[in-house]
């Protein structure tokens, strides 16, 4: 008797439309970074070639919000990575000026805030952890930074900073995601 193989994987939802670069609502120009938010039901994608991160409805598709602009930080510039966290705060690698935006994704919230990287430069990708921590992969200096978002820690850097990268222990040439 034959193997059946492995299962056959389904499409639940396409958000952009595929094959079709632009900058109206319904497309996208360089998608970089994806997460899920669970409690909200929604998804979320940093939109590098717009300078935006949508956040789509993931039932339906439907563009619910962009972030484009920060009140008090002004415009994205290549946003990269994004994560989400079970309370729906949404963190932003904001690549073009070398900084972790937050922001709720609660409908009607209006909060934002720079979350503080010492040394941070061209944060690419971004992953949270379950005890509240922030993996931020810094590609201008070829290093991970793990921030804890309590009141007066320093974040952890894992690999040797520098503008030059390398091959050596501890060093970490081109990172990108996390």
């Amino acid at each position: 008797m034959e193997s059946p193989g492995p299962p056959q994987p389904t499409v639940h939802l396409t958000v952009g439309r595929p094959g079709q670069r632009g900058a109206t609502p319904e497309t996208m120009n360089t998608p970089t970074g994806v997460c899920w938010c669970e409690k909200l039901k929604i998804l979320v994608v940093s939109d590098r070639g717009n300078n935006r991160v949508n956040v789509f409805d993931a039932t339906t598709g439907e563009l619910k919000r962009a972030f484009t602009e920060f009140r008090a930080n002004g415009l994205l510039s290549m946003p990269e990575g994004v994560a989400a966290d079970p309370q729906g705060q949404l963190y932003i690698a904001d690549y073009g000026h070398s900084r972790i935006l937050v922001a709720s994704l609660q409908p009607g919230s209006r909060h934002e805030e720079v979350l503080p990287v010492p040394g941070l430069a061209g944060p690419f990708g971004l992953s949270l952890s379950p005890n509240g921590r922030v993996l931020a992969v810094c590609s201008v200096m070829h290093c991970v930074h793990l921030v804890s978002l309590g009141k007066n820690k320093d974040p952890l850097v894992l690999g040797t900073p520098s503008h030059e990268g390398g091959s050596g222990p501890g060093e970490l040439q081109y990172p990108t995601n996390c």
